[in-house]
């Protein structure tokens, strides 16, 4: 008897398309592979993050954090706002959230600088709402220029933003960045917030879900890429009519075909 290859002990019932036999139909459906979804993330530690992310220590302030919050960074730093008490100008530290941590290292790191403006550090809306900088930023978003860059590419397609889709069983609607309607062809911008392990498991959960609807997807991990990229990455799609994810890592592309699931 074939024991599941998640871990869990049981026996395995079908072999998953990606070639291992699970107890379940579905992999993250396995219970041993749920309670590992559970535990959460690790946080960096300061000198992680140093290593990680030598840019943010290059452009900010960075010290340790004087508690342990869930959900927040294990860094302090200075609100861009100069009026803030949190402020450089005024001494004084926060510990700012992750997903802000995230969105900052992602303004510094990407190969495009989109964003920059308005991803300095804030410590509350407030602040956003005070700062010049932050509400006369011109800068672009990653999404927006993918989206853009999209319908350069395919203007005679059926091109739509966050575009709902209700799959067999679930209750509310997946929603895809990118969708061109007549292909069927989904594009997705992911930026740093999506690499821990509870966004890449929902994302993979969506797209096998819409992928047994016969949308094929094309996801940029952390950049944007340029339109003769673009224009050979959706031939190859329409040739081949696999999934593709394609990624940056110490500055060299790397293309993951079939990549799912991550882990």
């Amino acid at each position: 008897m074939q024991l599941c290859e998640y871990g869990c002990g049981q026996p395995a019932k079908i072999k998953l398309r990606y070639g291992k036999m699970c107890c379940s139909e579905r992999y993250y459906d396995c219970p041993a592979y749920r309670k590992k979804l559970q535990t959460p993330n690790r946080k960096f530690n300061m000198e992680e993050i140093r290593e990680k992310h030598p840019l943010l220590f290059e452009n900010e302030d960075v010290i340790p954090a004087d508690e342990d919050k869930q959900g927040y960074a294990s860094i302090m730093v200075h609100c861009h706002y100069s009026k803030c008490e949190n402020s450089k100008e005024n001494e004084r530290w926060f510990i700012p959230m992750l997903k802000d941590l995230y969105t900052r290292c992602e303004s510094l790191e990407s190969k495009t600088g989109s964003g920059k403006g308005r991803c300095y550090f804030y410590c509350s809306q407030e602040c956003k709402d005070k700062c010049n900088d932050y509400n006369n930023c011109q800068d672009s978003i990653p999404e927006n220029d993918l989206a853009n860059l999209v319908k350069e590419v395919m203007p005679s397609s059926d091109i739509k933003l966050q575009y709902p889709q209700l799959c067999d069983g679930r209750s509310r609607a997946y929603k895809i960045d990118i969708a061109i309607c007549d292909i069927p062809l989904a594009i997705e911008y992911d930026g740093i917030e999506h690499h821990g392990l509870n966004a890449a498991y929902h994302d993979f959960e969506r797209q096998s879900l819409l992928e047994e609807m016969g949308w094929v997807f094309l996801r940029y991990k952390g950049y944007v890429p340029e339109r003769d990229e673009l224009e050979g990455d959706i031939k190859q799609i329409l040739s081949r009519g696999i999934s593709i994810s394609k990624k940056i890592c110490n500055s060299k592309k790397f293309v993951l075909k079939n990549s799912w699931p991550l882990f």
